[in-house]
């Protein structure tokens, strides 16, 4: 054998020493190159059920191991579904190295499997491993089915500090809320990351005694359950306008119990509006706030309630800088009292409507003076079911034609899909309008464009 192993040796040395021409073309590609190829690729949501984008990769072979343990910006998605999630946790808050993270607290499904009283102390050590890294938090979401889990969380997150985070969101099935302490709501008062977010612009809570720092937040939606003991009315909004001075969007979900009488507010900065709720909180807010630059106001409430109260109201409220309304799950009987409510808008989104009455909105939009809503040129309508189509389509071709011979044009006419595809009258309109299926780019509406936003804290 001895007399072979140098011709052996030498084929060795000379397979060792392919040129790199030979080898497979992506592992010619240099390092950076590649580590930008996975990054872009990388899914930005994944199933728990699968495996990550990132750790796949890593599996391919040495060459893009190495490559992807190397690139820290693969491993800053750090999703936490349960305890089981601790060592990949580890991981992910290793490899990230100083890059900021997306955090997730997405342990719905592991939660609800649990009883109330064991559900909060079995995800501490996760919350206690993450804090370790909220120096590099960008984004922050934790939803929860149990109250007391939310409740354990947020205790932790009383005095951190989050100098790079820009959004929290905290939700769960049973209210997003903790239940409150006893004594009189300060909004001024931080509950939760009192340790300073200097950055955090976005906010999404469902209890007034645990909201972060709000100084710099432009964005806060309020959300409550049925079953939440949440309190908003006009003294905690004042507050919360003080507390809040660069506050643009707001929304309100769920109901909120309070009285709301007293002062006069003024929301000088507010531009974007939205009440989700089965009560009258939307109506005694109209009536009550001043909103001098508001721009986007979407209904998702009982709606004759809100014209009721602003017919009624000395002065009547107005809303000078108001363009898009959207009226959710309208039946159009009110069109001509809307309106008269709200006269300037130039943009009308009907959101899940009930077509078959149409023509009261007909009868409001092609009046003989036309004075109803004079400089509305765009129409969008979504709907679950459309059973009329031939009515739809000839009353829609009619307000199109009338606006037009009345020298205020439906310039744009956007409808969902469904809609469109039993339109019978498209072509008679794109002879007069640009009609088009909605899409999330071509309407502008600020609270259409910002639900067709993807950030971390999404589920």
């Amino acid at each position: 054998m001895e007399p072979n192993q140098g011709p052996l040796t030498t084929r060795k040395d000379d397979i060792d020493n392919v040129p790199a021409i030979h080898q497979p073309p992506i592992h010619r590609l240099p390092h950076e190159v590649l580590a930008g190829i996975f990054t872009a690729l990388q899914p930005r949501r994944r199933s728990r059920h699968t495996i990550p984008f990132e750790v796949a990769m890593s599996h391919v072979c040495t060459y893009w191991r190495d490559i992807t343990f190397g690139t820290p910006l693969l491993w800053i998605n750090i999703d936490i579904y349960s305890i089981r999630s601790l060592e990949c946790v580890s991981s992910y808050l290793t490899r990230s190295q100083r890059c900021p993270i997306d955090v997730r607290f997405d342990i719905w499904a592991s939660d609800r499997l649990l009883s109330p009283e064991a559900s909060g102390a079995t995800i501490l050590p996760l919350v206690d491993l993450v804090i370790q890294h909220s120096d590099r938090w960008k984004t922050l979401l934790v939803f929860t089915s149990h109250t007391t889990t939310t409740a354990s969380i947020l205790l932790k997150l009383a005095d951190v500090a989050a100098p790079l985070l820009q959004r929290i969101r905290v939700m769960g099935d049973d209210g997003d809320n903790v239940e409150p302490p006893s004594g009189q709501i300060l909004v001024s008062s931080p509950g939760v990351l009192t340790g300073g977010v200097p950055m955090l612009t976005t906010v999404q809570m469902g209890n007034m005694r645990c909201l972060p720092p709000l100084a710099n937040v432009t964005t806060l939606h309020l959300r409550a359950s049925h079953f939440s003991s949440s309190e908003l009315n006009t003294h905690i909004l004042s507050d919360l306008t003080t507390a809040c001075p660069s506050l643009t969007t707001f929304s309100i979900h769920g109901n909120f119990r309070g009285d709301w009488i007293g002062e006069n507010i003024t929301m000088p900065s507010l531009r974007s509006l939205w009440f989700q709720n089965g009560d009258t909180l939307a109506a005694k807010f109209l009536a009550t706030v001043s909103l001098p630059n508001l721009e986007s106001l979407w209904l998702d409430c009982p709606q004759y309630r809100v014209i009721q109260v602003i017919d009624h109201s000395i002065p009547r409220p107005t809303f000078p800088a108001l363009k898009y309304l959207t009226l959710q799950y309208f039946d159009f009987y009110a069109s001509s009292q809307f309106a008269k409510a709200f006269p300037t808008i130039t943009a009308l989104h009907f959101s899940f409507c009930n077509p078959f009455h149409i023509t009261f909105l007909k009868e409001t939009l092609i009046e003989d003076d036309h004075s109803r809503w004079p400089n509305l040129d765009t129409l969008v309508f979504r709907t679950t079911r459309e059973t009329h189509a031939i009515k739809f389509s000839k009353t829609l071709d009619e307000i199109v034609s009338e606006r037009q011979r009345g020298n205020n044009p439906i310039r744009k006419l956007l409808l969902d899909k469904d809609i469109l595809g039993n339109l019978f009258t498209a072509d008679s309109l794109r002879a007069r309008t640009n009609l088009d299926v909605l899409r999330p780019d071509n309407f502008d509406d600020p609270w259409w464009i910002m639900s067709h936003m993807d950030f971390g804290d999404r589920l």
